[in-house]
């Protein structure tokens, strides 16, 4: 499915990563009908952004959740780009630092930067790319 056929864009702002921090991405289908999405990880170079994590079409069936998971290699800067054929589907990302070692029992990712529904820049893409607001 080109990326012409989906619905719904959901990106993020950039945010500054280090080696071994994580980004989580969580998105939900509050339908009864099956969504598609596509769940894409980008870093930012000088030459433009470089795919670092891809999904591929990724289907959700009605009321349930997916997601992805990244651990940075490479100190950057990263952003998010989530497609979806519905507008049910509800995203949320997070971007992690690794916990200091020995401070259990907090988790070993503490969230620093959230997107929360609500949160994302949102583009409609149908028929032409446009900002939703």
């Amino acid at each position: 499915m080109p990326a012409g056929e989906f619905a719904l864009e959901y990106v993020t702002g950039a945010v500054s990563m280090i080696i071994g921090d994580g980004i989580v991405i969580h998105v939900t289908n509050d339908s009864q009908v099956e969504a598609i999405t596509q769940l894409i990880i980008y870093q930012n170079t000088g030459a433009g952004a470089m795919i670092k994590s891809d999904t591929g079409l990724y289907p959700l069936v009605p009321t349930w959740m997916g997601g992805s998971g990244y651990t940075i290699q490479e100190s950057g800067e990263y952003w998010v780009r989530i497609w979806s054929t519905s507008e049910f589907v509800i995203p949320q990302v997070s971007f992690d630092r690794l916990s200091e070692p020995g401070l259990n029992p907090r988790p070993p990712f503490t969230p620093f930067v959230m997107y929360e529904p609500g949160g994302f820049a949102v583009f409609e893409l149908q028929p032409h790319r446009r900002r939703r607001l």
